[in-house]
C-alpha cells in the first residue's frame, strides 16, 4: 500500500510528465531500474532545474487557470493522495469491512515520520481538535494560567477559551518579538508563580514566524510547566521531530502543508505526559486488555494517545494520510522545505527592489521563517487587494485581519514556482497603480 521514494520517481518518470524532464532527468528515468542510487543522485540535484519542479505539479489536480498561494489555510492533495482513499474506501466497502487492523501499521509510519514512538502519537480531525483534546485532557483548576501570544489562531486559543469559561482558568498573553531573543524573553518576562501552561504556534498563522520553541521547552522544563505546541503549520513545511523538540503536547494538521485528507489531524502526547493527561471521551480501543463490564464496568485507561481513536475508523483518511507522507519523503522533506523558504525569499526581494511601499512583516532573521510572507500596502486595505487579486488574476491569497494587521499572506508550496511570483507582483503593481 506504500509508495517508497524509488517506487514514487519511476512512476514519475513513466508518467504523462516525462516530456518536461531535460535529458538529465530522463538519462536518470532510465537508470532507476539498472542503478537505482545514480538515478535518484542525478535528480536530486536537478531539484535546483525547474523542469523537476513542473514535474512535481503534475501531481497536483489544482486548476491550472489559478495561482493558489493560500496553502496555510488548506493543502491541496496531489492525485497520488486522492487515488489512495479513492482506493480505500472501494476496498473495504468491497470487503464490507472496517480496516482497522491496518491502523497499526499507519502508527508505525506517522511515528516515525514525526520522531516519535507508536503510543505517543494519534490521528484526530484536526489541530483544533488536537487542541481541544489536550487542554481538556490537563489536571487545571480554577486560577491556573495559560500563557500563549496576542498571534495565536482561533482554533489554537478557544479550546483554552472555553477553559476558562468551564474551569476558571486564566490566560495570559504576551506580544511577539520581532526576533527569536526577544521572543523569547518576553515570554520569560510574562511568566507569573501560576503559570501551569505554555500553549504557543511553532510558526504564527499571521506572519508565518518561526518561534524559538526548542529554548522555550527549556524554560518549561526548569519551571515544570505544560508546554503545549499549536502545530497547525510545520507538518509538511519543515522536517519535524517530537522528540527533538521536547515538547509535552503538539497538536497538527494533515491537510496543510502536509497536502492530506481534509478532517486530519496530529496528536502527540510526549511518554511521560502519558500518566497525567486523561482524554475527555473514551470508548472502544481506548481501554486495555481485561476490561469488562461483568466485573462491574472495570475500565483501565490505555496509557497510548491513540486512545483517543475509539469506535469505527475512517481508515481511507488514515491511509490517505499515510500516502501524503511517503509522497514527502519521495521528495525529500529538506528538499520541499528548501523550496519554500527559496520562494518566500525570492518574493520578499522582489517587493523590496520593485516595491519598496510595502510593509513586509514577517521577520528576516533566518531562524524564523520558512514559506510564508505577509506583508501590507499603504495603499489598500487587504480585503480590497485580496478580492481585486483574485477577480482580475485568479491569485489565491488570504487576509490577515488578526491582530488588526490588515495584512496579505501568501503561503508558497511545492506546486508553485517563480513565474507564479513574478505574476504575483506584477498584477499587485496593476491593482496598486
Amino acid at each position: 500500500m506504500n509508495i517508497s521514494r524509488r517506487g514514487f520517481l519511476g512512476t514519475l518518470a513513466g508518467g504523462a510528465a516525462m516530456t518536461a524532464l531535460n535529458w538529465e532527468m530522463a538519462e536518470a528515468a532510465s537508470m532507476l531500474n539498472t542503478n537505482p542510487e545514480k538515478a535518484l543522485e542525478i535528480l536530486d540535484q536537478a531539484a535546483n532545474d525547474e523542469n523537476y519542479w513542473k514535474i512535481v505539479r503534475d501531481w497536483f489536480p489544482l486548476k491550472r487557470d489559478k495561482v493558489y498561494m493560500n496553502n496555510g489555510a488548506l493543502g491541496p492533495s496531489t492525485y497520488y493522495v486522492a487515488n489512495k482513499m479513492h482506493e480505500q474506501a472501494l476496498y473495504w466497502e468491497t470487503e464490507g469491512e472496517h480496516g482497522h487492523g491496518e491502523m497499526h501499521y499507519f502508527h508505525e509510519k506517522m511515528a516515525k515520520f514525526f520522531g516519535a514512538d507508536v503510543d505517543e502519537v494519534a490521528i484526530t480531525l484536526s489541530t483544533t481538535d488536537s487542541m481541544n483534546m489536550i487542554a481538556r485532557g490537563l489536571p487545571l483548576k480554577k486560577g491556573d494560567e495559560v500563557l500563549m501570544s496576542t498571534h495565536e489562531h482561533p482554533g489554537g486559543w478557544q479550546p483554552w477559551g472555553g477553559m476558562v469559561n468551564d474551569v476558571g482558568i486564566k490566560v495570559n498573553l504576551y506580544e511577539p518579538g520581532y526576533t527569536a531573543a526577544e521572543t523569547l524573553n518576553r515570554i520569560e518576562s510574562a511568566l507569573t508563580p501560576r503559570t501551569r501552561v505554555i500553549m504557543m504556534s511553532h510558526i504564527s498563522c499571521t506572519l508565518g514566524q518561526i518561534f524559538p520553541v526548542k529554548e522555550v521547552g527549556e524554560l518549561c522544563r526548569a519551571r515544570d510547566i505544560f508546554y503545549v505546541l499549536d502545530g497547525a503549520h510545520p507538518p509538511g513545511m519543515i522536517p519535524l521531530n517530537f522528540h527533538d523538540l521536547e515538547c509535552d503536547f503538539y497538536a497538527g494538521s494533515g491537510h496543510k502543508w502536509l497536502l492530506g485528507p481534509k478532517g486530519t489531524g496530529v496528536l502527540y502526547v510526549s511518554k511521560k505526559m502519558l500518566d497525567v493527561w486523561k482524554p475527555t471521551y473514551v470508548g472502544a480501543y481506548s481501554g486495555t486488555e481485561g476490561d469488562s463490564l461483568e466485573k462491574g464496568a472495570y475500565f483501565r485507561h490505555a496509557k497510548m494517545a491513540s486512545s483517543v481513536e475509539y469506535g469505527t475508523r475512517n481508515t481511507p483518511l488514515a491511509m490517505g494520510m499515510g500516502a501524503a507522507m511517503d509522497f514527502q519523503d519521495a521528495i525529500g522533506r529538506e528538499k520541499i522545505a528548501n523550496r519554500g523558504r527559496a520562494l518566500a525569499t525570492y518574493l520578499r526581494n522582489k517587493l523590496k527592489t520593485e516595491m519598496p511601499d510595502i510593509e513586509i512583516l514577517t521577520p528576516e532573521e533566518e531562524r524564523s521563517y520558512a514559506s510564508i510572507l505577509t506583508f501590507k500596502s499603504p495603499k489598500m486595505g487587504f480585503h480590497e487587494l485580496q478580492e481585486a487579486l483574485s477577480e482580475n488574476a485568479h491569485i489565491r491569497l488570504r487576509g490577515i485581519h488578526e491582530h488588526q494587521l490588515n495584512a496579505i499572506r501568501c503561503s508558497l508550496h511545492i506546486y508553485n514556482n517563480y513565474n507564479e511570483v513574478d505574476f504575483l507582483v506584477d498584477e499587485m503593481k496593476k491593482v496598486l497603480a
